[in-house]
């Protein structure tokens, strides 16, 4: 018996009598599925008991197959490269809910109220998240009933922010939803130390899921996936590639999976270059920005040449890819990671003390707090949690590369900033290995295969942020019944209440950029003094230049 059939038999030894049906979906993912009256005891067993790491909760649409709405609870046990589902269904849109017991699942189940309409019960902070606030009350858009391009007009109504004794909270403007990312950051503040954050954003919410799934075909959707994030949308098809070829077991090309794992690094690579300049920049060091964005702009223009595009590459197909790549051209890259290595160190070497300072410190987010809320990336690898998909969870060609996991102690925004710039360099080691053992061989332009309907799916990736989850249920005809994406900054952002307790205003921007969020500078937040009850309003921009002068 290997170690996952062994945590596999410990979890049912628990659980067994409770179980309604038992599935092994793919080796190393098994789907449970229990009553809804058990379903917040068996969740709480594998979270809190068996040290599972939770990913994200799923609620999908089954009417038309079982009259009934189901959840999947997706939990990973990182050691043991193993993936849990915890399914319940309900016929009168009411379950459980688990966030008490299990905190990262809050803003799953409050997605859920919102655009399914299932109520769970006793969860402590049912408000909306994603929908707007002047969408009607009893409208839920992402049932099968409800069509994709229809856009139901309503009234305006104010958003209840957390209510804090002798606080005066007033609504914060709207924003324009062609703007990019708007979130509203409410800050709560006593003797000029934080005391609480409240967050509200979605501003800018596109359905794309919705869109996946009403529109599009299983073979078009890998090019949608790609543009959920404007940085790093290359991970977002590959997991969703993953996810469907995990659920239909289409075999993929070793080759082709090499060329991905090169994109993936490569993406890796420009997305922590640019994080770590705009925080250089943030820092007031605009020399340093400046010229990390200039040897970033060779992985740009190197990208351009691999795929095409600087970004939005679209060369994922579900079960291969579209490009391949020439001796030429493979020597070419290795010149350019080696002058691009040897240019971020000369830069690296040259940021003065005085900015690296200003990250020291700051922003802390305990080992234990970071387990609780289940954060990702560079954000858990910072608090010393060793958590990386690509070790964990291989992928692609990953099992075929070595690589450290470079995690610091700290908690900090530096030791976030640390493990970015030591992800750098791991990044062009692993590119250089994917290339020194890229198999021969053709890529075939199309992969037929066979729909299974009801197949499950879990892809997932290690995204600059962290990891990143697609999960696919397979429809008729080619369609997903259900696609759900949670995204690293979905995790991420759940923690800021524990990274600013306690910190000065000024570092709030410091600390809200650690986790590399894709934020506007238009963002909005709110100051509120909880002992005055007085309040005001000023720009990110503002409160960013306040940190540059660290006021």
């Amino acid at each position: 018996m290997n170690v996952t059939e062994e945590v596999i038999g410990r979890v049912l030894e628990k659980i067994k009598k409770y179980a309604v049906s038992f599935e092994k979906i793919s080796p190393n993912k098994v789907l449970i599925r229990v009553s809804k009256e058990r379903l917040k005891e068996v969740c709480n067993h594998v979270y809190n008991e068996l040290n599972f790491h939770y990913c994200v909760g799923v609620l999908s649409d089954e009417r038309a197959h079982t009259n009934q709405y189901s959840i999947y609870h997706i939990f990973t046990h990182n050691e043991l490269n193993l993936y849990i589902i915890i399914s319940s269904s309900t016929s009168n849109l009411t379950l459980p809910s688990i966030t008490r017991e299990v905190p990262p699942a809050n803003w799953s189940e409050r997605e859920a109220m919102d655009l399914f309409g299932v109520i769970f019960e006793d969860h402590p902070d049912p408000r909306r998240l994603v929908k707007s606030d002047d969408f009607p009350e009893k409208l839920y858009p992402y049932r099968k009933d409800y069509k994709y391009n229809y856009r139901p007009s309503g009234e305006l109504k104010k958003y209840p922010l957390k209510s804090r004794a002798d606080v005066k909270i007033v609504e914060v403007s709207p924003h324009h939803p062609l703007f990019h990312e708007h979130e509203d950051f409410i800050i709560y503040v006593k003797n000029d130390e934080v005391i609480d954050v409240d967050y509200r954003g979605f501003y800018n919410y596109r359905g794309i899921e919705k869109i996946g799934e009403a529109k599009l075909t299983i073979d078009q959707i890998p090019f949608l996936a790609e543009r959920i994030c404007g940085i790093c949308g290359f991970t977002h098809s590959c997991a969703y590639c993953q996810a469907v070829e995990e659920a239909l077991r289409i075999e993929v090309p070793e080759r082709a999976y090499f060329i991905r794992t090169l994109m993936l690094e490569l993406e890796r690579i420009h997305s922590h270059m640019l994080w770590i300049g705009l925080t250089l920049h943030l820092t007031n060091y605009v020399k340093g920005f400046v010229q990390i964005m200039r040897v970033r702009e060779e992985i740009m223009n190197l990208c351009e040449e691999i795929t095409g595009n600087r970004k939005m590459y679209g060369i994922n197909l579900i079960g291969t890819v579209r490009r391949d790549l020439t001796p030429q051209l493979v020597r070419k890259i290795q010149d350019i990671l080696s002058k691009v290595e040897r240019e971020f160190k000369d830069v690296l070497t040259a940021i003065p003390s005085s900015v690296t300072n200003r990250l020291r410190g700051i922003g802390i987010l305990s080992k234990e707090n970071a387990r609780k809320l289940s954060v990702v990336g560079p954000t858990a690898r910072g608090s010393g949690i060793k958590h990386d998909v690509r070790a964990n969870h291989p992928y692609a060609a990953y099992r075929e590369v070595s690589f450290n996991i470079p995690t610091y102690s700290e908690g900090d925004v530096y030791a976030r900033f640390m493990v970015r710039v030591d992800e750098v360099f791991e990044s062009i080691s692993i590119c250089r290995q994917v290339l020194d053992k890229l198999p021969k061989g053709e890529i075939p332009k199309e992969v037929k295969y066979e729909i299974v309907e009801k197949s499950i799916g879990i892809g997932s990736t290690e995204a600059p942020r962290g990891e990143n989850i697609h999960f696919v249920i397979i429809g008729r005809e080619k369609k997903l019944l259900r696609w759900r994406v949670r995204a690293p900054t979905y995790a991420n952002l759940q923690a800021l209440p524990y990274m600013t307790y306690g910190q000065k205003v000024h570092d709030v921007p410091l600390i809200i950029a650690s986790i590399d969020p894709c934020l506007a500078c238009t963002d909005r937040a709110v100051i509120i003094d909880v002992k005055s009850g007085n309040w005001k309003t000023t720009s990110m921009l503002r409160l960013a230049r306040t940190c540059m002068k660290g006021l």
